[in-house]
Parts: structure tokens; sequence; C-alpha cells
């Protein structure tokens, strides 16, 4: 049930702002951040964080110029129409300042739950959702590392596995506990004397390796973020999920990509929101991340020497990069050839003439 409006009408503030963010204005880009700051703005206090940085994620750059736009929300975190509407709105405004140097967005979860809660009450006064907060805008807490809540951990942990132990212990000594398809339960024990591998302790009458280290072939083991060295999955998804081990380094299970050795994360169709470059190349290889919020998200976007053709895909302009017999048909008599920067590239055939940027044949 949605809550009773307090007032008759949302302030012209609130109104003024919610029109302007559906017009589809875009942000800019702009430099670095700086380092951390106080934050100051008090509708953010008391949320767990006590530091900021700008720009945010909306390309404010200081904490006035966000504050200004914050407070217009006022009257809807006053009628209480979403319990978490001011964690989603500081986590934009005011971004948690990390030691990351780059802003941790809010989960998709963090925003449906903003917007189920006041959209009705949104619709009551004659507004819409802006389209800025859109929520397919934000990854889910499996893609990225994001912020899920400010009330709990403040970022979403990652999703560790507990496996069971190498299948021959030195000892042979297992607990009376069923078997499992890839081995023994974990083993039973009364203190931590009863646990025999290396790094483990007694936890609710079982054994289990102590934090950060877990379960692998040869007992407790180092995890490992994307990227370090490992002998099994296991000390890479405790640590990152959807990762795996492969040929000894830690690595995104395909097709996902690694996002700064952080998090493994989907790839991206030209126009798609992206995080880096990599996602957008995993999909078409002649494209790039458009950054509209300098190094922290953009849109995947075909490289200069290329256009998007009707399926979606980067496909070479004449003089554009092409993989081998790889011409659009829309260039006319062109073939993919060895330029003299020993570069595959679109050129006119022999005899063809370009005109308008097409090969035609006399």
């Amino acid at each position: 049930m949605r809550p009773k409006m307090t007032g008759s009408r949302p302030s012209l503030l609130l109104t003024a702002w919610l029109l302007a963010t559906t017009t589809g204005a875009g942000p800019t880009d702009f430099p670095d951040s700086r380092p951390c700051e106080a934050l100051q703005e008090g509708m953010c206090q008391g949320l767990g964080y006590e530091a900021t940085f700008f720009p945010n994620l909306l390309n404010h750059k200081s904490q006035d110029l966000a504050s200004a736009e914050l407070l217009s929300f006022l009257p809807l975190i006053e009628v209480e129409c979403s319990e978490v509407l001011r964690e989603f709105l500081c986590t934009l405004y005011m971004p948690v300042c990390t030691n990351y140097g780059f802003h941790l967005p809010p989960c998709r979860s963090l925003c449906k739950q903003a917007r189920e809660g006041c959209e009705g009450v949104m619709t009551d006064m004659g507004l819409t959702w802006p389209s800025k907060f859109d929520c397919t805008r934000f990854p889910e807490h499996h893609e990225l590392m994001c912020l899920l809540t400010l009330n709990h951990t403040g970022t979403v942990p990652s999703t560790t596995t507990t496996l069971p132990p190498p299948t021959r212990p030195p000892s042979g000594r297992w607990g009376s506990h069923p078997t499992h398809s890839v081995g023994p339960q974990l083993t039973q024990c009364v203190s931590n004397a009863d646990c025999i591998f290396e790094r483990s302790v007694c936890r609710g009458g079982e054994c289990v390796c102590e934090y950060p280290r877990t379960w692998g072939p040869s007992g407790c083991e180092e995890t490992q973020i994307l990227g370090g060295q490992c002998t099994s999955d296991n000390q890479c998804t405790a640590v990152t999920p959807n990762a795996e081990c492969n040929d000894s380094v830690c690595t995104c299970v395909s097709p996902l990509t690694n996002y700064f050795n952080l998090a493994c994360i989907h790839a991206s169709v030209v126009g798609a929101m992206c995080y880096n470059d990599a996602q957008c190349r995993a999909v078409n290889k002649f494209s790039f991340c458009r950054f509209v919020v300098s190094e922290v998200v953009g849109t995947c976007t075909c490289d200069p020497d290329q256009f998007i053709d009707t399926h979606g895909r980067c496909v070479p302009r004449l003089g554009g990069r092409c993989i081998k017999g790889d011409c659009p048909r829309q260039l006319g008599a062109a073939s993919c050839q060895r330029g003299r920067d020993a570069v595959l590239k679109c050129f006119c055939r022999k005899k063809a003439v370009q005109r308008r940027g097409v090969c035609v044949l006399p």
C-alpha cells in the first residue's frame, strides 16, 4: 500500500528537476576524480560512510552542486515512499569514497526497490520516474562491484562457495557425513585440534578454512583475485563470482570479461552500457567504451573507421580495418586487403573507383 501524500502538490524545484531529467540530456566527460572529502550533506548522514568524492555519477563537480539537486527529492523522502530511496540517491549524488579509484554505482536491485516504492507516489504527483534513473543502467550485483545497501556492509561481498576438502587427507581422518559427488564432506570437529589441514579451524562442528583461504586439492589454499596464480577454480570463485582457474591463472568464464581484476562482467553490444573497452570488443572487435562519466560508465561505440550495420555490428568503412574477407556490401566493389601499414583494410578492388565512400566499377 502506498503512503498517503502529506501535501497537495510537489515542490516546484522537484517538479522542474524531474522534467529536466527526462529530456534525454546526457552527461559530459570530465577530468579525473579528486581525493576524498568529508561528507557534508545532512540527507546522507548516518548511512554508514563519512567521505565522498567528485565528480559524481551524475557529473556534479562539487557537493554544493550535488546538494542543490539532491534536496529536490526531499518531498519524496519525507513521505517515506521507499525505505531505500535515500540510500539510492546518496550513492549517486554523494558517492562513497573508496580505495578502488572509481565510483561504486548502486546495484540494479537497489534502484528497483527505490522505484517500486516511489513510482506510484510520483504518478499521484503527476510525475514519472526519471529516465536518468533507468534501473537497467546499473549493474547486477553478480556482474560488477556495486552498492547493494549502505545499511549493512556497504558493498556486495563476493559469493563464497564452500566445497569439500581434498579426497585424500594426510591422515585419512574423515567425519561420519555421507559422501559427496566430488569427495567427502567437511571433517567433523569439537575443537581446532581436530582439524588436520593447515589453516583450518573448527566452526559449528565442522572444519573450515580460515578466511581468506578456501578448500582446494591440497587443503586450505589462498584465494586469488583475477589474474592471480591458482590450482583450483574454488580459489578464484571464492573472491570473484563467474571466475575459473584456466592455465593456472584466475580468469573470467567465457563470454564474461575482466573488469579491472575486480569482477567478471557481461559483454556489451553497441549502444549498451559498458565499464571498459573489453566488454565492447568481446562482441565487436572494432569498438570501444565511450565514457559518459569519466572512467566510470559509458556506452559501446564503433571505432571511427567503422559504422553500425542493420544487425548492430561494427563493420568497416572504406579504409577501415577489416577481418579477411569481411567488407560490407554497402561499400560496393571493395575487398579486405593488406595496406602499406600491413593492416587489413577495406579498399576498392582493381579497376573500381571510389565515389562518395563507395567503390564503383566503371
